[in-house]
């Protein structure tokens, strides 16, 4: 595990385990960090390849189903840490084969902890919410409260 990941991992699971003291709650997760923190994985950074168009900074969401639909990758959401801060933030970006990061949204992505996401259950979620993202607003509560379905996470 680079210093990064263990940076990452370190603040996704203090964030969680705060975020788990403060709400009293019998649902399955009570944030995308702790779901991240229970069943994400990190993926390698990775430059993105020649071939593939980075798209506009703040729509890593947009940017990832766009890759996934178009090229096939693994999508992927979680908590993820750009080179240039300390903070680590909710993103979004694709995975090849041999789990190498492809992150149409930043270049400069240094650690990435996130579960990978069946391409059916991304596209169902897109069309239910009209909007790119699987987690992280309220109306994924539904998710928080009684967890992903088995089929959305790929092994």
């Amino acid at each position: 595990m680079t210093e990064h990941e263990e940076n990452l991992k370190r603040y996704v699971e203090q964030l969680a385990k705060l975020q788990r003291s403060i709400q009293d709650s019998n649902w399955v997760y009570r944030s995308v960090e702790d779901i991240v923190s229970k069943i994400g994985k990190f993926d390698i950074a990775n430059p993105l390849p020649p071939d593939i168009e980075r798209g506009k900074a703040g729509l890593c969401f947009r940017n990832a189903f766009r890759l996934m639909s178009s090229r096939g990758y693994t999508y992927v959401e979680g908590i993820a840490m750009p080179s240039n801060t300390l903070f680590a933030t909710h993103h979004a970006w694709c995975v090849d084969g041999s789990g190498r990061v492809i992150d149409p949204t930043w270049p400069d992505g240094v650690a990435y902890l996130g579960v990978h996401l069946n391409e059916f259950f991304v596209y169902q979620r897109a069309l239910r919410r009209r909007k790119y993202g699987v987690f992280g607003d309220t109306d994924s509560f539904d998710l928080y409260e009684k967890g992903l379905p088995q089929d959305a996470i790929l092994p």
